[in-house]
C-alpha cells in the first residue's frame, strides 16, 4: 500500500509523536481506504485534529489571537498535554518578555541573543500594566491547575482568554 507524502505530513501534524495514536490511525486508514491513502482521507478521518504544544499556545496568546490560542489549547488537551505544561509555557514566555523589557545584553539577562530578539518582538502591544495582568492570570492558572480548581483545563482556558484580552491595553 502507498500513502501520499502530503497525507503522511497531515497525519504527523494531527497525531504528532504518539506512536499508539499513529499506529491506530494507520490501521484504520489502511483497512478503510482502498488504494493509495491521500491527504483528503487523513483529513476526513482525523477531522482537523492537530498536535499543539504549550509553546504554540503561548505564541498565539502573546499575539492576542484568542480564537487560535483557545483552539490550540483544546488540541493540546486532546493530544495529552497536561494543563500544568501549558501554564509553564505561558510563564516561560512572559518571564522572557519581562526580562527583555528591562534591557541589557544577553549575558546580563542570561538569555541567548535570539531569545532576547524574540522576546522584544513579542513585547509589541504589551504595556507594563498588561504584562502584570498576564502574570496574575498565569499565577491564578498555576494555582488552579495544581489542585485549587476542579477543572484545571478550564483554568488554563480562562488564563488564555484573559491574556489575549490584555494585549494592546
Amino acid at each position: 500500500r502507498q500513502m501520499d507524502p502530503a497525507a503522511m505530513r497531515a497525519l504527523v501534524d494531527a497525531l504528532g509523536s504518539d506512536p499508539r495514536a499513529m499506529a491506530g490511525a494507520l490501521a484504520q486508514l489502511l483497512s478503510d481506504v482502498p488504494g493509495r491513502v491521500t491527504v483528503e482521507d487523513v483529513h476526513r478521518y482525523q477531522a482537523g485534529r492537530v498536535e499543539a504544544s504549550g509553546y504554540d499556545v503561548a505564541d498565539a496568546a502573546v499575539a492576542g489571537e484568542a480564537a487560535k490560542a483557545l483552539t490550540l489549547t483544546r488540541h493540546a488537551f486532546v493530544t495529552g498535554v497536561a494543563p500544568q505544561l501549558l501554564v509553564a509555557a505561558l510563564a516561560m514566555k512572559f518571564r522572557a518578555m519581562a526580562k527583555a523589557s528591562i534591557g541589557g545584553n544577553a549575558a546580563a539577562l542570561k538569555m541567548a541573543p535570539w531569545q532576547i530578539d524574540r522576546a522584544r518582538r513579542d513585547l509589541r502591544g504589551w504595556s507594563d500594566h498588561s504584562l502584570a495582568g498576564a502574570f496574575e492570570a498565569i499565577a491564578t492558572a498555576d494555582e488552579e491547575t495544581k489542585g485549587a480548581s476542579r477543572d484545571p483545563q478550564r483554568a488554563v482556558e480562562k488564563a488564555v482568554i484573559t491574556i489575549c484580552r490584555l494585549r494592546g491595553r
